[in-house]
């Protein structure tokens, strides 16, 4: 091991990468330093083989002032350690902004490295048990909240101890604990979670069951309610029982998906809660498979930016588009400099970011 890390060190003086180059010109002064600081300090500690220290010193040096000679040390960092999944990330990231500034010697380096770890790397699925998938129902995988459309895709995963918490209003939460090792795919069957006989008056239904007509729980419009436009997709048709919710006058809802009658735009419901560079974000909707298959694509600037409603925070519907994150979002516009247009969920705002800043996605079709 020692061997290696010697290797390694070598490898990035070899690529001339001993500095944290600013990535923005403005940054401020004192971020830059510390940040310098940092770089330099963790470089100290990865020769003494202080690998957690050292990644630390890593991740807050590009907190503050984001570089490729940062990303790739914090890849080197994390690889020492036996963390697959965050090197992976970190070689990802650094080959992206490489790319955006020309230095194809660490493009090619950072992305070599990415290849290498990828056939090693762990990965994590979730499906739901037949019967599983309440109203409100929320998975968080250590901690942090998975957008429904993660579940069934096998993530990478650093290799250890891990931990799934599952809850839903008025049932009681299911914790699951697992260990992963190291170029292991593991699933996780989520089950039926038990009905809390005690429910707190906050969980408790503002109006007693017996009031609750069926046309209320499947969102098929009463007589007392104005019945939405037809939809092209469902022509005359009546909507199918408990199928779909129709929701704020302009929307139909499933588990996965939000069909906007507005605009003849089907909408990807829930949202992965961390952030991708555009590059990557654009792939992951290629690759989107829900709502019964596939056309799925980044939304325009315009598309993105219809589901803001002017005047209201967020502007977005958070009934329709529950656990939607507050930040920018990544549209498909691209320019050739490196930079795409992003939209503000919560003011509608639009903005040109990098590309290679992890922005949230919300596909469409």
């Amino acid at each position: 091991m020692r061997r290696r890390a010697g290797c390694w060190i070598a490898w990035t003086l070899a690529l001339g990468i001993s500095s944290a180059a600013p990535a923005w010109a403005d940054n401020n002064p004192a971020d830059q330093a510390l940040a310098q600081t940092l770089f330099d300090r963790g470089r100290e500690l990865m020769a003494a083989r202080k690998f957690v220290e050292a990644c630390e010193k890593f991740a807050e040096s590009e907190r503050l002032e984001a570089s490729v000679g940062t990303e790739l040390n914090l890849g080197l960092c994390y690889e020492s350690q036996g963390k697959t999944a965050s090197a992976w990330a970190a070689y990802r990231a650094a080959g992206a902004r490489a790319r955006r500034d020309g230095r194809r010697d660490r493009e090619q380096a950072a992305r070599d490295r990415a290849a290498a770890l990828e056939p090693k790397l762990s990965r994590v699925s979730m499906t739901l048990a037949p019967g599983a998938d309440l109203p409100g129902i929320e998975v968080r995988l250590d901690g942090t909240l998975l957008g429904r459309a993660t579940w069934d895709v096998a993530a990478p995963i650093d290799p250890g101890s891990h931990a799934v918490d599952v809850r839903a209003p008025g049932y009681r939460n299911w914790t699951n604990r697992f260990d992963v090792a190291a170029t292991q795919a593991h699933q996780i069957t989520i089950p039926l979670l038990v009905v809390d006989a005690a429910p707190t008056s906050s969980a408790a239904p503002s109006a007693p069951l017996k009031t609750v007509s069926p046309s209320a729980l499947t969102g098929t419009p009463t007589a007392a309610s104005p019945a939405p436009p037809p939809l092209a997709s469902t022509a005359s048709s009546p909507p199918v029982a408990n199928a779909r919710t129709w929701v704020g006058g302009r929307y139909w809802l499933d588990a996965a998906t939000v069909e906007d009658v507005k605009t003849a735009l089907t909408w990807q419901r829930y949202v992965v809660p961390r952030g991708a560079a555009w590059e990557t974000a654009s792939a992951y909707c290629t690759g989107l498979r829900i709502g019964g298959g596939g056309a799925w694509r980044l939304p325009t600037p315009e598309e993105l930016a219809s589901l803001a409603v002017p005047g209201r925070t967020p502007a977005i519907d958070t009934t329709a588009f529950p656990q939607t994150p507050a930040g920018w979002f990544w549209t498909a516009d691209h320019h050739s400099w490196g930079v795409a247009e992003a939209i503000s969920s919560t003011t509608g705002a639009k903005q040109p970011v990098m590309s290679d800043r992890p922005l949230f996605v919300r596909c469409v079709r």
